[in-house]
């Protein structure tokens, strides 16, 4: 079981991470980048798979959104757009966002975020980039939302 919060692994039967004390029992456990995703967030009926077929590592943005909601977002191969337009695969509404602001996309078995001629610029653990490859734990902002990239494996 992964927290939401920070990432972290945890036992199935946790019930608070171990990492960072965020409430997890309600947490879905995410296996792979091939989950079902439904509109770019997880599906919140994922079953219990053990299927062979399993990738050994994933990757996934938090958003947090306030009240305790956070959004999950899988990166599988496909790019995942990032703006203030409505067909966004995430998308964010404030005027600090640009209608069409990054992208987030997998070359080579690494994540990468990239800035497509937004405004307000995207930052990448506080230093503005253009294209940038994502590590474990690292910081996204794009206007004022503040994004968290999350990799782990099986």
């Amino acid at each position: 079981m992964f927290c939401s919060s920070c990432g972290h692994r945890n036992e199935k039967s946790a019930n608070y991470c171990s990492s960072c004390g965020n409430y997890i029992a309600d947490a879905v456990e995410v296996k792979t980048a091939s989950v079902p995703v439904v509109g770019g967030e997880l599906d919140p009926d994922l079953g219990d798979s053990d299927s062979e077929d399993l990738e050994s590592s994933f990757a996934f943005l938090t958003i947090n959104l306030g009240h305790d909601s956070i959004d999950k977002y899988i990166l599988d191969d496909t790019t995942l757009k990032v703006g203030r337009h409505p067909e966004s695969d995430i998308f964010l509404d404030d005027v600090t966002v640009s209608r069409r602001h990054a992208e987030f996309y997998k070359n080579n078995d690494k994540y990468w975020v990239k800035d497509v001629n937004s405004l307000n610029g995207t930052y990448l653990n506080r230093e503005r980039v253009e294209e940038a490859e994502l590590r474990n734990a690292d910081t996204i902002q794009i206007g004022k939302f503040k994004l968290r990239f999350w990799e782990a494996s099986r």
